[in-house]
């Protein structure tokens, strides 16, 4: 039996001036030095002969983060290498046309589809877009994504990090909280702590700004068939 460490990390703290569906700031000062703390940590805890393979949300303050903890790295003369996974990013939250609202109501408003979509989910209504039930308010012009979409393609971004696996790699993921939410859950799916079926069944929880997340995969030998029929699972809902 094989086991493995996943290592996710949400991203650091993003502008918050500018919200709209598809938000993507970038870091502010404050997130440029929480982030270059979480990165000295992660340096100084790393195995010396390990080569760090870092995958990232193409999302700005995914990106950036990911960038600061690369820079730190190779400068302490840790082999790294940093790639963008698509499959990383935030549930793509649709079109927006906000008009006149100001900041605290788009914020509100915003979370109460985040509220929607997490009341289906929890019903096992997989289907529901982020927004759907706000299409006839005026604000919403196409909706997002619905959770098997995100769930299938955040089950292939965890497919890629077992497949760069091997005992002289350490894998680390930079991504967003419903998505690291979601890792934490396949994860549970891929060492048998959880049905298929109670994979979205999850309660969010609040995280902090490069909070680091270490998720133990169990065997694996046998994750790589499991996972593949998890993604085929969501992808045919």
């Amino acid at each position: 039996m094989t086991r493995e460490k996943l290592t996710v990390i949400r991203h650091s703290y993003d502008d918050h001036s500018y919200i709209d569906g598809k938000n993507d700031t970038s870091l502010t000062k404050r997130g440029v030095d929480i982030a270059r703390g979480m990165s000295e940590e992660i340096a100084s805890n790393l195995e010396v002969h390990k080569e760090v393979m870092i995958g990232s949300s193409p999302k700005k303050r995914a990106s950036e983060t990911a960038e600061i903890l690369y820079d730190t790295l190779r400068r302490k003369n840790i082999p790294a290498n940093l790639y963008i996974d698509p499959n990383l990013a935030e549930l793509n939250q649709g079109e927006f046309m906000f008009g006149s609202l100001d900041h605290d109501e788009r914020v509100n408003f915003l979370q109460s589809c985040w509220d929607d979509f997490e009341t289906e989910r929890h019903a096992g209504n997989l289907v529901h877009r982020f927004g759907e039930r706000k299409i006839d308010g005026g604000i919403i012009i196409q909706p997002g994504e619905n959770h098997s979409e995100f769930s299938a393609r955040i089950g292939k971004s965890v497919l890629r990090s077992i497949q760069l696996m091997n005992p002289e790699r350490k894998i680390i993921n930079i991504t967003h909280r419903a998505a690291t939410l979601d890792i934490q859950n396949v994860v549970k799916f891929l060492n048998s702590d959880v049905e298929m079926d109670d994979i979205e069944k999850y309660i969010t929880r609040s995280m902090q700004y490069c909070e680091v997340n270490n998720f133990t995969i169990k065997d694996l030998s046998l994750t790589t068939t499991s996972l593949i029929r998890y993604i085929k699972a969501r992808e045919n809902i």
